[in-house]
């Protein structure tokens, strides 16, 4: 395991030129299975980034509703499913694990009306 920190951004100010520079880390990186702490407000666009620029490796990206700092239980809940998704899963893609769902990106979504993520 190794941790590595690249954008310090509240991920509303997350831009293309930062999905940019994540994807070329990523691309660059010997490890294929990879976890990203992310905001969740635009969760979806820097998924949607990844997925187009790298396609041989495994991401998930994850966060919390609420923030660590406030509460750590759902933070570290999303983030050790993921981590147990990475060690049994076997198919590259990019992932979402949010309150206990983990899916492709494509079909998990923020519900901003009841504050959860929820499968579409």
């Amino acid at each position: 395991i190794k941790v590595d920190n690249i954008i310090y951004k509240d991920s509303l100010d997350i831009n293309k030129a930062d999905r940019l520079e994540l994807a070329q880390y990523i691309k660059k990186s010997n490890y294929n299975k990879i976890i990203i702490i992310h905001g969740t407000d635009t969760m979806d666009i820097t998924a949607k980034f990844l997925n187009k620029n790298i396609k041989n490796k495994q991401i998930i990206l994850t966060g919390a509703m609420i923030p660590y700092n406030i509460n750590e239980i759902e933070a570290v809940s999303n983030f050790m499913m993921g981590y147990g998704f990475l060690i049994n899963n076997k198919k590259n893609n990019i992932y979402i694990s949010m309150h206990g769902i983990i899916k492709k990106y494509t079909k998990i979504k923020k519900n901003y009306q009841k504050g959860i993520f929820e499968c579409q």
